[in-house]
């Protein structure tokens, strides 16, 4: 009897197991700060003695960060790559280890109750509701935002005929603030309010209070969804990575935004694009993490934004723009003034 053959190869899943000892090996370069010491060449004798392993295991651990491209090897020499200078090294001002951790946290709390969030995602209460009040969740987050979509916005907004002489905006759904402290460093005439959740309130101000701009910020407990905000208020509303959540709301919550505005003042949202970004396999996990951890989505569609711009268009908005931002363009900025 012939013995049957497969006809496809099983690497692609087993690759996938291995991945999780890949991640594992990252996570811990990152905890043991491996890539503050390889700012300058390390031989491996060197890195093991300041890790306190063996050379052997060590040597692997090395090769399999190289292989993701975190460090680079010359002749017996490792050094960090570009990348890793810039995100991993706390030295540096794109240092994303906070982002890093609270990343790890939710991945990791959806990959262990993946059974029962399959059949009732629930995460948003469980897990991430308690941590986005917390400082270093919203250090990570502005970390995070360092990539280059806080730049891109920042840049835009700076550059409107207007931004000189606006006196005041409201950061809406602002949590760590740092897009509002980069543009009052633009416009030093302009105050700002963080308009977030009530129970986001002391954390938010503390932030505020430690970066020294707690006589320029005000922090406003507010709910998009069941709150109001003054009438023709501000000369800038920016809403960044907020509205996917009020998909289902989508025309009421930009009409308690268009109606904050003042005449000849900006609308500015920034969401992430289904269109643009990454890789198709990133998206999807990304929208599974958001689905799994009880959220709608973290996308707006094309029928979304349609919807959008009808209730701007409805409250006299004009100069609509919509244009990509961030890391591998994954994000789109929709900007439009009140007539």
């Amino acid at each position: 009897m012939t013995l049957s053959r497969p006809a496809s190869s099983f690497e692609p899943a087993e690759t996938l197991l291995m991945e999780t000892v890949v991640a594992s090996a990252f996570l811990e370069s990152v905890r043991v700060k491996l890539y503050d010491a390889l700012e300058t060449p390390k031989s491996l004798s060197q890195i093991a003695g300041a890790l306190g392993t063996s050379e052997s295991a060590t040597a692997t651990f090395l090769d399999a960060l190289a292989t993701r491209g975190f460090i680079e090897k010359s002749e017996s020499l490792y050094s960090n790559s570009l990348m890793a200078s810039e995100y991993l090294a706390s030295g540096s001002p794109f240092y994303q280890g906070d982002a890093i951790r609270f990343l790890q946290g939710s991945y990791a709390y959806v990959a262990q109750e993946m059974p029962s969030l399959l059949q009732t995602p629930k995460g948003r209460q469980t897990w991430s509701g308690g941590q986005w009040a917390k400082t270093d969740t919203l250090n990570g987050l502005a970390q995070h935002a360092l990539q280059g979509s806080l730049q891109d916005v920042v840049d835009f907004i700076a550059s409107l005929p207007e931004f000189p002489s606006m006196r005041m905006m409201a950061d809406i759904g602002g949590s760590h603030g740092r897009y509002t402290i980069e543009l009052l460093n633009q416009n030093r005439k302009m105050t700002a309010e963080i308009c977030d959740l009530p129970h986001m309130v002391p954390a938010i101000e503390t932030l505020c209070r430690e970066a020294g701009y707690d006589s320029r910020i005000t922090v406003r407990g507010f709910d998009l969804k069941n709150d109001a905000l003054p009438q023709s208020n501000y000369d800038l509303a920016l809403v960044s990575h907020v509205l996917h959540l009020f998909v289902a709301d989508l025309p009421a919550v930009v009409s308690t935004i268009a109606d904050s505005i003042r005449p000849g003042g900006w609308f500015v949202a920034q969401h992430l694009d289904p269109e643009g970004g990454p890789s198709p396999m990133h998206k999807n996990i990304r929208e599974m993490v958001t689905r799994l951890m009880g959220y709608r989505t973290h996308y707006l569609t094309a029928n979304d934004l349609s919807a959008l711009r009808r209730t701007l268009d409805a409250k006299g908005f004009t100069d609509f723009s919509a244009t990509p931002t961030g890391p591998q363009k994954m994000s789109l900025l929709l900007a439009a003034k009140k007539g």
